[in-house]
């Protein structure tokens, strides 16, 4: 994609970003059966103070079968111990 300069170039930009636009809703056509863009998993969680504690408490249990450099084995281990 380029950007406009002085010289006039804003025709070529319009177009480029017609394609882009054109490109993206053909995609979100042919893939959405696979696709959940609208997804998130906040909607299903209980983000409250007691249901976050009742997720780590779960994360914790299951800790000993994750392997050694799984996301979940390095995101707990930045996760503080002692409470602040």
């Amino acid at each position: 994609m380029t950007t406009p300069t002085p010289d006039g170039n804003c025709a070529k930009l319009l177009h480029d970003v017609a394609v882009e636009l054109k490109t993206l809703e053909q995609a979100r056509e042919r893939y959405s059966p696979q696709l959940a863009p609208d997804f998130s998993i906040f909607d299903y969680v209980d983000t409250s103070e007691l249901g976050l504690s009742r997720i780590l408490g779960l994360v914790q249990s299951q800790r000993k079968t994750w392997p050694k450099r799984s996301v979940s084995a390095l995101f707990y281990r930045k996760m503080p111990t002692e409470p602040r």
